[in-house]
């Protein structure tokens, strides 16, 4: 049976006095004024913020500076002073768009996944048990709705030995947590650095999606999502593979050149009926819980 959390709308960050006077669900975390203010100060992102998702996106300076045309020693300064620095707006909205912030609403941009690894932190912890860094990034995702994902490590991949992944979704915002499955080889992603995050389906136990596809799980490991594969992961016998695509040319005599010209047709609203805004807006969901949750 699916199961579909719904997405939880307007979410707000209190601080720890507003926590402390109003009744608030276990699932909620507050921020003290005095952690808030590490990331925002009138109403601007500082540098930690931006550092934050520089350092969980692993992206330097340089190479932050290549994507967005900023000059690296401009980069610097707004990786380290944010809003707050003496630079012009472009440079600062040119290092947020390459970071994906979204500086209006100050959360992490739509339109594609955002791949965040905790796994090797390090670093003084902070009044609520995160790193400055996990803290930021949590901040930019409030309110998401999370799960685990179980994926199997791909045949032939050297790496992941010992990773686990976490999905993670606001909104249009979708990010997957990249983190270690064993404490001593790294932090552990935990979704109490996401303000006001709770588990799809009301439990961690719940909360969990079997990944067979070995076509999603390789994107997984090798950090290469995009925002139809991640909605894909949770659509079970809606999913189709690209093995499953290219049987169906075979079967009914297309060539690959005619389904190029079909999806060229599509993207500039041919003879393929062009999806609605309603259709192209997914919501993180699960397709193998058990039957009876919500």
């Amino acid at each position: 049976m699916t199961a579909q959390a719904a997405l939880k709308q307007n979410a707000v960050i209190t601080s720890g006095e507003e926590a402390a006077s109003s009744k608030r669900s276990s699932q909620r975390v507050a921020l003290s004024k005095r952690e808030l203010d590490l990331y925002i100060q009138d109403g601007r992102p500082t540098g930690a913020l931006f550092s934050s998702v520089a350092v969980l996106k692993g992206l330097s300076s340089e190479e932050i500076a290549k994507r967005s045309g900023v000059p690296a020693s401009v980069t610097e300064v707004v990786l380290k002073e944010g809003a707050q620095a003496d630079l012009k707006i472009s440079a600062i909205q040119g290092v947020a768009q390459t970071l994906g912030i979204n500086l209006a609403e100050l959360r992490m941009t739509d339109g594609h996944v955002h791949i965040f690894n905790v796994s090797r932190l390090t670093g003084a912890k902070g009044a609520a048990g995160f790193t400055l860094h996990e803290r930021g990034v949590g901040l930019l995702m409030r309110g998401a709705v999370v799960i685990k994902i179980d994926a199997a490590k791909p045949a032939g991949l050297n790496r992941g030995r010992f990773e686990e992944f976490h999905a993670a979704q606001m909104n249009d915002a979708r990010a997957v947590f990249v983190s270690s499955s064993l404490p001593l080889l790294g932090r552990r992603f935990d979704p109490s650095m996401i303000p006001s995050a709770r588990w799809a389906c009301g439990t961690e136990v719940k909360s969990k999606l079997d990944l067979p596809s070995e076509e999603l799980s390789t994107q997984l490991f090798v950090r290469d999502l995009n925002r139809v594969e991640f909605d894909q992961m949770f659509r079970g016998q809606d999913a189709v593979s690209w093995d499953e695509i290219r049987s169906l040319v075979r079967a009914n005599n297309i060539t690959r050149s005619e389904v190029a010209e079909m999806i060229r047709n599509h993207a500039s609203g041919g003879s393929l009926r062009k999806r609605s805004r309603a259709d192209r807006r997914a919501s993180l969901r699960l397709v193998s819980a058990a039957a009876g949750d919500e």
